[in-house]
């Protein structure tokens, strides 16, 4: 009833200055000022919520054109989420409040009412504007179970008529109000009645604002040639569950299950057996602390928090989580990250290992196009160490040289990637290559890739492609955690990928993925005859909540 402009310099309504602000004030809700402010408060809150609404569809548009990465995607989700959450209390609380204000002020006039008879019923909403403004600056609706008949309301009210009664006890003169006869005043039990339902309500919402479950299932069909082998065909699936519980102080505690044995890099399993049970391992179990809008810090098993270009999977595969703890920092045009990682934190092993990457990077656009460029330095000391991971009896490390049964190299890697995403035809499109070279090794110690990528399965109808080249030398990174599928797994191979997906609606797709004419040991099998041919066609069918 009262407009945002129609205010003096404290914030309050200018009743005074001119005939809008006296028209209002003829127009005003039964309690006035107090009933002004709250349903201010309720449309503020409606319109953080309308806020976070709008910038959540924007993240999703802006993620589907690839002008963020997964990281900024996620990040930028939370933020909406809990700007959701806030506003959906403020507005509940605001709710309770008015219920409030209405009843202590009427429960002021009724017991003031006789000793100022005279007063007409405009008179009596005159103070109880004032009243009911008194409680709001004074924080009553804080004690909701505040008895009504406090005598410090009381008392306001009294001098609040007093001086309407001496001013001018006829100023208003709307004759809706003149007519108005006094409003019932309800027992105090249906209040408290009232004021539990939207605190149960709020409790029940807030639940599901607090606790995300995410998950995905995949289908996959796989056909492999390798030289001099047999070719092999496997069905496989794969599925996997998340929860996330924000907690007070921007914390989140999360916990993650996953299909498949104890491989650092695969969660597939194979179908087969007959129909024996497969096994869910622990996937994920970590806390996040987000100490300001742009930096975090976070410990346990986690997924990886170093910038890749478009996914690629150079020195990571996409399955691999590590294990120990990370921080990053984001800015508008900068950011960075940390990761230290336990390949084995038991000393009782002999083989306690700590590894640790630092990355820094900048993102900007270039007219229509934006560009992300990083660079990182990983440190991975694993010369004289026995692997990580395998059968002692039969050691694989993976296309890593070794001697003796243990690491011949640590693995000092730089690495630098970047990709240019832009649109074109309304679909995004990104070009992208990667680059590492490991310091320790003497030969056969560098890898890069480069690809281009069209479009993108987000939806009913949409697809995407793209293609990819790559040359991994055997000591360019630690094999045990690269690409599991690249040229049959681990390092010393090179060749091309083809992709393409295509979506039957926002949460279900398929997809293509080729390795086509990998050629795997260069290196390992130059005694042998020299690298051997490598092909691989995976088709999925893929299901994400």
């Amino acid at each position: 009833s009262i407009h945002v402009q129609d205010v003096d310099a404290s914030g309050r309504p200018d009743y005074a200055t001119n005939d809008t602000g006296r028209q209002q004030q003829q127009q005003a809700p039964e309690y006035g000022l107090a009933g002004h402010n709250i349903q201010q408060q309720m449309n503020a809150a409606e319109h953080q919520y309308a806020q976070a609404f709008q910038a959540k569809e924007k993240l999703e548009i802006m993620h589907r054109n690839g002008e963020i990465n997964d990281q900024e995607f996620h990040q930028g989700m939370q933020y909406c989420g809990q700007q959701a959450g806030i506003a959906r209390g403020n507005y509940m609380q605001s709710q309770i409040n008015s219920m409030n204000y209405e009843k202590q002020a009427e429960r002021a006039y009724a017991q003031l009412a006789s000793e100022f008879p005279e007063f007409k019923p405009e008179t009596r909403n005159e103070a109880l504007r004032e009243t009911a403004d008194w409680m709001r600056e004074n924080g009553l609706d804080d004690d909701l179970l505040r008895q009504i008949d406090d005598p410090n309301i009381i008392a306001v009210a009294r001098r609040s008529m007093n001086a309407i009664k001496n001013e001018q006890t006829n100023r208003l003169e709307n004759a809706a109000l003149k007519q108005q006869d006094t409003l019932p005043l309800e027992n105090l039990s249906q209040l408290q009645s009232d004021v539990a339902t939207l605190q149960s309500q709020n409790k029940a919402s807030s639940w599901s604002e607090q606790v995300k479950i995410k998950g995905d299932f995949r289908y996959r069909y796989e056909a492999i040639d390798v030289e001099d082998r047999d070719s092999r065909e496997r069905n496989r699936i794969r599925a996997r569950v998340a929860i996330a519980a924000q907690l007070p102080s921007d914390t989140e505690v999360g916990i993650g299950f996953a299909t498949g044995g104890d491989d650092p890099v695969s969660t597939n399993q194979t179908l087969g057996g007959g129909g024996s049970t497969k096994d869910v391992r622990l996937d994920k179990a970590y806390f996040k602390w987000n100490a300001t809008a742009g930096l975090y810090v976070q410990a346990g098993k986690f997924s990886n928090p170093l910038y890749k270009p478009q996914k690629s999977s150079l020195l990571w595969d996409g399955d691999w989580r590590p294990e120990g703890i990370g921080a990053g920092w984001a800015a508008e045009h900068l950011f960075a990250a940390f990761m230290g990682n336990w390949l084995e934190s038991d000393t009782k092993n002999r083989n306690d290992t700590f590894s640790y990457s630092l990355q820094g990077g900048t993102k900007f656009s270039l007219g229509e196009a934006k560009l992300t460029a990083a660079l990182a330095y990983h440190n991975f000391p694993t010369r004289g160490a026995t692997p990580f991971y395998g059968d002692d009896d039969d050691p694989d490390f993976f296309g890593n040289s070794s001697v003796a049964g243990v690491y011949l190299y640590d693995y000092e890697m730089l690495e630098v990637g970047a990709d240019l995403a832009m649109s074109v035809f309304d679909m995004p499109l990104s070009i992208y290559a990667n680059y590492v070279n490991n310091q320790d090794a003497d030969d056969y110690n560098s890898g890069w890739l480069a690809g281009i990528s069209l479009g993108k399965a987000s939806g009913k109808g949409t697809w995407g492609v793209g293609y990819q080249y790559r040359d991994l030398e055997a000591d360019a990174v630690l094999g045990l955690l690269s690409d599991s599928d690249f040229a049959g797994g681990g390092t010393d191979g090179k060749g091309h990928i083809l992709s393409g997906a295509y979506g039957i609606n926002k949460q279900w797709s398929l997809g293509l993925t080729w390795f086509l004419d990998n050629e795997a040991g260069e290196k390992n099998l130059a005694d042998r005859g020299g690298a051997i041919s490598y092909d691989r066609i995976m088709l999925d069918t893929k299901f994400k909540y």
